[in-house]
């Protein structure tokens, strides 16, 4: 799940999906394309990432190394989206700063069920 806030910091969009079969990082991974890809559509051209997963935020900022091949293609697939825009950042926030987000991603997963 996720959330866009405009400058003012008001809620302008939102979307929740369910992934089935996807790891824990694959979920992080797609919800961050299926954002990316909903920054886009909104015609953004610059655009703020907030996320609670440590580990694509470090990858997606090369700090950490992309081992895993089926997490390569995520990442690829990211970074050919993030290059859509003029600028772009991405930023690790603990989860309870970020409710919102978790509360959409966690409706996705009830969707499943």
């Amino acid at each position: 799940g996720g959330v866009f806030y405009n400058d003012q910091n008001e809620e302008i969009y939102t979307f929740s999906e369910y992934l089935d079969d996807a790891t824990n990082n694959e979920a992080e991974y797609s919800a961050l394309i299926k954002g990316i890809e909903c920054g886009l559509d909104l015609n953004l051209i610059n655009i703020h990432i907030y996320s609670d997963s440590e580990l694509v935020v470090k990858q997606v900022n090369g700090d950490y190394k992309v081992k895993n091949d089926r997490m390569k293609k995520l990442y690829k697939e990211t970074y050919s989206l993030l290059s859509k825009f003029k600028s772009w950042s991405c930023t690790h926030v603990l989860r309870d700063k970020n409710k919102v987000a978790d509360k959409l991603a966690t409706d996705g997963r009830l969707k499943g069920k």
